[in-house]
């Protein structure tokens, strides 16, 4: 079961050796486990993963680890610009 769900901004290595800025999902288990939840990884190809360990997603895709915020925060960012 998960206890909680962050927000992640990263820089990201792309197959082609370029890099781009990329948002995901950090989720804590109850366990102990955390996972990288990626729902729009598919950009970058087929082989991006959906979900998977957070250090092996850190180990094949992350360039840069940018932040780690509540879940919400860009929402709630997005609504005082507007």
């Amino acid at each position: 079961m998960a206890v909680s769900v962050e927000e992640v901004e990263i820089q990201v290595k792309t197959l082609d050796g370029s890099t781009s800025e990329h948002f995901l999902f950090q989720i804590y288990m109850g366990n102990g486990e955390v996972w990288a939840f990626d729902p729009t990884g598919c950009q970058f190809g087929p082989h991006w993963a959906l979900l998977c360990p957070w250090e092996e997603y850190k180990r094949q895709f992350v360039d840069e680890l940018r932040a780690i915020r509540p879940l919400g925060t860009m929402l709630r960012e997005s609504e005082t610009t507007a």
